[in-house]
């Protein structure tokens, strides 16, 4: 499967001062602190979140009490439905993580924005496809990969997408890769002991990540 691209920016980004001023002036400026909740699942969705700092981590509740981080999203990036589609609600918990700064913009003050900017739906259509690739890219690796070697890619990941700090534990990898929390401990184990990852109280990190990028290529020619 083709690999999809790393290198282009966030969303914030891609824009020019024009496009950036326009969403700003359409937004409504939120100021969270650390750990508070943005969203709960099942609020009604306001439309396009913009992260302008710190972070947002997306998290799903169970009804036994557990919280399983399911993303981060970090500052320049944006969640929500691109297109701020109505009548739709949030599937996600939101939880800032350090002191962090949203713009939310809702649908009808988005509109005139794209209209008058087309480069912001570009950029909206262009990190949009490019989850959308890292999502069928989980769906063909679960066809075709053992377990350790999805774990290794998703840490890989994340690490990239985080940089460098991964900031994931057992249950969330779990939960993103539909995998049982024992097939997760034994893959972990086999990496930590190949010192290519440490696994500490409620948190996975990477050691060595070119080491690990080589160990995951040697099992996908990647």
């Amino acid at each position: 499967m083709a690999k999809a691209g790393t290198s282009r920016p966030h969303f914030l980004a891609q824009l020019g001062p024009l496009a950036r001023r326009a969403l700003a002036d359409a937004a409504q400026r939120k100021v969270y602190r650390d750990g508070q909740t943005l969203q709960m699942r099942g609020d009604p969705n306001p439309g396009l979140v913009i992260v302008i700092n710190g972070a947002v981590r997306l998290v799903r509740e169970h009804a036994d009490g557990r919280r399983v981080e399911l993303d981060t999203i970090p500052a320049g990036q944006f969640y929500g439905s691109p297109l701020a589609l109505r009548h739709r609600v949030r599937t996600h918990g939101g939880i800032a993580v350090s002191d962090t700064i949203v713009d939310r913009i809702s649908p009808t003050a988005l509109d005139p924005v794209l209209t008058a900017h087309p480069e912001i739906l570009r950029a909206l259509l262009d990190v949009t496809t490019r989850r959308l690739f890292r999502m069928t890219e989980l769906y063909d690796d679960a066809r075709s990969l053992p377990p350790v070697v999805r774990i290794a890619k998703l840490l890989l990941d994340l690490g990239r997408r985080r940089g460098g700090h991964v900031g994931t534990t057992q249950a969330g990898i779990a939960e993103a890769l539909g995998l049982s929390s024992v097939t997760v401990g034994t893959s972990l184990k086999q990496l930590a002991t190949a010192r290519l990852i440490a696994t500490r109280y409620r948190a996975v990190e990477i050691t060595d990540a070119a080491a690990l990028r080589a160990w995951v290529a040697q099992r996908t020619g990647e």
